[in-house]
């Protein structure tokens, strides 16, 4: 299927949903960013190329879920458990704002005694 959605491409047509899976599926990554690199080329010239900078902002590392596949949580009463501060996580905005980062991405534990909106 790979050649099929190379000649698409290649004619600026866009890809149905199989060809998409397909490529979600491939297994061969330079070939995939070959193909988007010449869409992008397409649609931006030569001398622009565009990213998101963006920035994870763990609030919190105290979780009472116990994923197995988590190594970042700490259980409740953890002295190694923390909690950011509005101001902490603020800041952390701000340094990313500075840099002219575009996204905000809040992840953290499932924290039994934080509340969002009533901490400080």
């Amino acid at each position: 299927m790979l050649p099929e959605i190379e000649e698409k491409v290649t004619r600026g047509e866009r890809l149905n949903r199989e060809e998409g899976l397909f490529l979600f599926h491939h297994h061969h990554l330079p070939e995939i960013g070959a193909l988007a690199d010449a869409v992008r080329r397409r649609k931006h010239g030569e001398r622009q190329i565009t990213y998101v900078i963006g920035r994870n902002i763990n609030y919190t590392n105290v979780c009472w879920v116990r994923c197995k596949f988590c190594a970042f949580y700490r259980p409740p009463g953890s002295p190694e458990g923390y909690v950011l501060t509005h101001d902490e996580i603020f800041q952390k905005v701000s340094e990313l704002m500075d840099i002219e980062g575009t996204e905000v991405l809040m992840q953290g534990g499932l924290n039994p005694k934080l509340s969002l909106w009533n901490s400080g």
